[in-house]
């Protein structure tokens, strides 16, 4: 279930992330997609994952403590995997990058991903997997 005025929230809190620096420590994308989770439905799924890492190395050691190898396994046990063609404002994807999986947010036509340096917005067409968060 979504919050009331979540459009709003969803364009307010990607304008608030546009210019931020990537950091493992405190602005990573598992970070970016769990606080957007947070904003849109009021609590998170990923509880254990919330705020509970902060390297590459925690990440992993956390996935495994769980039973999971990657994001993707998690989110498709948690969540509602969807066909990227049918992925909605607000929704979930991830897209391939430098050999790995990125999350974001889709926007509509495009997906806000976390960059280096701000935010980076891919096609809709460039998305390898999506959820619904509910």
């Amino acid at each position: 279930m979504r919050v009331e005025n979540w459009e709003k929230k969803l364009s307010d809190y990607i304008e608030e992330c546009r210019h931020k620096k990537f950091s493992w420590e405190s602005n990573n994308c598992g970070q970016f997609v769990l606080e957007w989770e947070k904003i849109l439905t009021g609590k998170t799924k990923f509880p254990e994952f919330y705020k509970k890492y902060t390297s590459l190395k925690q990440l992993k050691e956390k996935l495994q403590e769980c039973g999971f190898k990657s994001w993707i396994s998690i989110f498709n046990q948690r969540l509602s995997r969807i066909n990227t063609k049918l992925a909605q404002r607000g929704d979930l994807v991830t897209a391939k990058a430098n050999n790995s999986f990125c999350m974001g947010i889709c926007l509509g036509r495009n997906c806000a991903f976390l960059g280096k340096y701000n935010l980076e917005f891919v096609s809709i067409d460039k998305i390898k997997y999506a959820w619904r968060w509910f």
